[in-house]
């Protein structure tokens, strides 16, 4: 898509491009046109004296219900991966992500270069500054105004900020920077699909100095660069008054994370309550204030020497704080001890991980002393009491090195050490060390320990060893994990397996979305790198949401889960497209093919194979079911059309030839071949998904099985981040449409799954934690109702009026009737269910309510709504039951 244009495609906003979903409105538009034009049915509630009659004829079973038709779906988002459902405690352990810094610098070390005029802040790269903060409520109250920069760009992705003034991704003023596109402002108070914009036509250099301003006068607003006018607006609405008070004020960062933070150089950063001339802005060109004597809401000069500060030279005191990048590992030095920290690439462990860290003496480490690194891990190390926790590294040391390494939990403070331990033979070469520590259980549960790891001679004596002045250790793949599921030396995180195991998933599609494709292809998930030894895989950058992945949770992994949860895997297959909207030439495509013959080899070879081979040297002779292959990701993003042109077609062709039987999962319609599966997805409100409870009813059945492969109602979820009961029953609505017609609808899974709670990037979500404690949403415990409760055929149903949603199943081994209704309304409503060929006299009822559809579970209230269980009594197959105020039931009856 051109992002020179107001950036809306069939509906399709930039911010679709990121999570790569319209809301609804894409997948919507992907349909045949016989689904399309279905009649939603009519969502009021029933009304008057007589029950609301339900007939199931349970003597008259339909079609088969899809055995797979209930699933999962797990994408590296949220940080729901490394450090969440593969829980490795430390952050970044292979020195391999690529912010981290090859030096470690304290706050008051951050340095200024040569600027336009004196000074200037370098961010991103190179540097150890990653942005600017500035104060709450900069621009609150504005209504004309002004901002203008010098930048200097390094290097330029899509959407690198120079600012973005607002509280999150719903109320925002910015300008950004786009790979191979231009500078945009852009302001909004309700969300990206609103967004009031000026784009200018032409992208900036790289490595040369530019001017940037944008102002607003009235309703016009000019943007201009180097001087000129180059875009205006003249139909704006919307100005920094209209905006709540910001609290999120940036020079650099965007208030999107999966957005890359600016790379490059920022001068004479200034704010103007009016809007400036356009000779004001040319005179800015030739000295720091120009005309108009400088910002005078803000001006941020960056002439000081170094340091964190940078100070506003408006007069109005609104200084702003530079940020560091965020350091996994950061330097410990108690005592007085003197010790650094470096990154150091001449000493790689081996072809994958190329650099470790290395901590130079500059003195010996003295009696009383300590000196190392501390790694407070995904957002604070967990401290269990009671818990052991498995530690190991790698390490070698230089020449008068003599002393063991100390590894220890402690809090975040370090003023607590709840255990430590000691690992001796430290020598010149490589060697890998472990050791258990077991937290006592005396000690105080908390969530924000760290790690340590150094050189500690606090209390002296001769076990302390020697560290000559001089002398280094090296360190590489520094892990501490706590107890896994089934005790696996990589294994997962048994609370979040046990939740998942509770919803009975039928498939698991991984590992993504997004995640697979990346913003560039070298950002892709390469399933090759993600097996073997956790030391021989080299990670990457998961550009998709903005933070690095070391691959711990790789294909082995994900295929284990799918094993242990009887659930067939649905794997997505790179296909030649990414992000940022590269795409692979047809005659380049050959070795991303073979990419894919290779992963269904590994996962289905013999070990005769080579690539089940390889699967037996993982650990896991047997092959593993197979898979469904989805090749690509929700493709209707390229709008070079080489889906439909080659890039399906080419995939399609060399799997079919190979493994025949394999079904294949397009991510939009195509007409170059045959689909046996399409892939659907759909984000929207509670409304929406209940008149979408008919969408398959009127469905082509000769056309593509579907794969609802990505849903959940979204509206007003920001708040909560794994939502709440309003939009899990309308969700529910959906999903009786979804059984009903599950002849046609094959496989459905909800997402995102995870939610790392305070660290989500979408809401809402299906599963949520912090690094103890885990909780369903009301949305799980619908999937869970759903997927533990069906038969293998559907049966049919009719009702007396409209009001209620409903589906029914029966399993024809044990003649057992499942009946799912859907109220989503406020007042109750009373049925009379008759089931044909019943005579049974009690049934039993899963219920899913709340007076209140706006709660939803969290971390604090994590059983604020969960099923309850009781039994009704009938006669003759006959039953009378009241569906309460929002709510989704489960009837359940027996043969007699």
């Amino acid at each position: 898509m051109n992002d020179n244009e107001v950036s809306r495609v069939s509906g399709v906003s930039r911010r679709n491009v990121l999570r790569g979903t319209a809301l609804g409105v894409v997948g919507a538009a992907a349909l045949p046109a016989a689904a399309t034009g279905t009649a939603f049915a009519d969502s009021g509630t029933a009304t008057g004296a007589s029950p609301l009659a339900l007939t199931v004829d349970s003597a008259h079973p339909g079609h088969a219900v899809s055995p797979e038709l209930y699933g999962a779906f797990f994408e590296e988002i949220n940080y729901a991966g490394v450090g969440g459902l593969y829980p490795e405690l430390i952050r970044n352990r292979t020195f391999m992500d690529p912010n981290t810094p090859t030096a470690w610098y304290t706050p008051d070390q951050i340095p200024r270069v040569a600027g336009k005029f004196g000074g200037a802040v370098q961010l991103g790269g190179g540097s150890p500054a990653q942005y600017m903060q500035l104060p709450p409520g900069i621009v609150n109250g504005l209504t004309d105004f002004s901002v203008a920069a010098w930048v200097k760009p390094a290097s330029i992705s899509q959407w690198m900020r120079v600012f973005d003034f607002g509280t999150g991704t719903t109320d925002y003023m910015f300008l950004s920077l786009n790979a191979g596109h231009a500078p945009r402002f852009a302001i909004s108070v309700t969300s990206y699909y609103n967004e009031q914009q000026v784009n200018a036509p032409d992208p900036l250099p790289v490595g040369e100095w530019s001017h940037l301003a944008v102002t607003l006068s009235g309703t016009t607003a000019t943007l201009y660069v180097n001087g000129s006018a180059v875009a205006t607006n003249t139909a704006m609405t919307l100005n920094p008054s209209g905006l709540p008070a910001t609290t999120q004020n940036y020079i650099g960062r965007s208030q999107w994370a999966p957005d890359p933070y600016l790379d490059g150089c920022v001068d004479e950063f200034q704010i103007y309550d009016r809007a400036l001339s356009a000779a004001e802005v040319a005179s800015l060109q030739t000295s720091a204030g120009g005309a108009a004597g400088g910002g005078n809401v803000a001006w941020y000069r960056f002439d000081e020497a170094k340091g964190a500060v940078a100070v506003d030279s408006s007069g109005k005191g609104a200084n702003g704080t530079i940020e560091l990048f965020a350091n996994d590992w950061t330097e410990v030095t108690d005592g007085g001890a003197v010790a650094t920290a470096v990154l150091d690439a001449a000493a790689g462990l081996n072809s994958a991980l190329t650099r470790s860290l290395r901590l130079d003496f500059a003195a010996a480490v003295a009696s009383g002393q300590r000196a190392g690194m501390a790694n407070g891990g995904y957002f604070g190390v967990p401290i269990v009491p009671g818990q052991n926790y498995r530690v190991s590294f790698f390490a070698k040391a230089s020449t008068g090195f003599h002393a063991p390494l100390t590894v220890c939990l402690e809090s975040g403070d370090g003023k607590t050490t709840y255990v430590s331990g000691q690992v001796y033979g430290i020598g010149s070469g490589w060697q890998q060390f472990s050791t258990v520590l077991h937290v006592p259980k005396s000690a105080t549960a908390s969530t924000s320990g760290r790690f340590v790891i150094g050189v500690d001679n606090r209390r002296g004596g001769a076990t302390a060893g020697t560290v000559a002045a001089g002398s280094s250790v090296w360190l590489q793949v520094v892990s501490v994990f706590p107890p896994t599921y089934r005790n696996r030396k990589n294994g997962l995180r048994p609370d979040l397996v046990d939740l998942l195991q509770g919803m009975s998933p039928k498939i698991l599609r991984f590992p993504g979305g997004n995640y697979i494709e990346g913003n560039t292809i070298d950002t892709r998930w390469d399933w090759k790198k993600t097996i073997g030894p956790v030391w021989e895989r080299p990670g990457h950058q998961n550009s998709a949401w903005g933070y690095f992945s070391d691959d711990g949770l790789g294909l082995l992994e994900y295929l284990q889960l799918a094993e242990d949860l009887c659930a067939t895997p649905v794997l997505g297959v790179w296909a030649g497209y990414t992000l940022n909207g590269t795409v692979v030439a047809e005659a380049d495509l050959g070795p991303y093919i073979q990419d894919a013959l290779d992963l269904v080899e590994y996962v289905t070879g013999p070990i005769t194979s080579t690539w089940g081979a390889r699967r037996a040297a993982d650990g896991h002779p047997a092959p593993f079911k197979t898979p469904y292959l989805e090749i690509g990701n929700e493709d209707w993003l390229d709008r070079s059309g080489s889906y439909e042109q080659y890039r399906y077609a080419a995939f399609y062709d060399a799997l079919k030839a190979a493994h025949p039987d394999i079904k294949l999962i397009a991510t939009t319609a195509v007409t170059s071949r045959p689909m046996d599966v399409l892939d659907l997805h759909y984000y929207q409100d509670e409304s929406w998904f209940e008149n979408a409870s008919t969408m398959f009813d009127s469905y082509d059945r000769t056309g593509p099985r579907i794969f609802v492969g990505e849903y959940a109602g979204t509206a007003n979820a920001g708040g909560l981040a794994t939502g709440f009961l309003g939009n899990s029953l309308g969700e529910a609505a959906f999903m009786t449409g979804l059984e009903r017609n599950s002849d046609i609808v094959q496989l459905t899974a909800y997402a995102p799954l995870f939610a790392n709670y305070g660290h989500t990037q979408w809401n809402p979500n299906l599963i949520g934690y912090d690094q103890i404690e885990s909780y369903g949403s009301t949305s799980y415990y619908v999937q869970a109702l759903f997927s533990n409760n069906v038969g293998d055929k559907v049966v049919p149903m009719t009702a007396s009026a409209s009001g209620l949603y409903y589906s029914a199943t029966i399993d024809t081994r044990s003649s057992r009737v499942y009946v799912k209704v859907v109220n989503p309304a406020g007042t109750a409503v009373s049925t009379r269910l008759t089931f044909t060929g019943r005579t049974g006299a009690t049934a039993s009822v899963q219920v899913l309510a709340n007076a209140d559809d706006s709660v939803g579970n969290t971390l604090a209230a994590p059983n604020a709504i969960t099923p309850s269980r009781s039994s009704i009594s009938g006669s003759g197959g006959m039953f009378d039951y009241t569906a309460p105020a929002h709510s989704l039931t489960v009837i359940t009856v027996s043969p007699r």
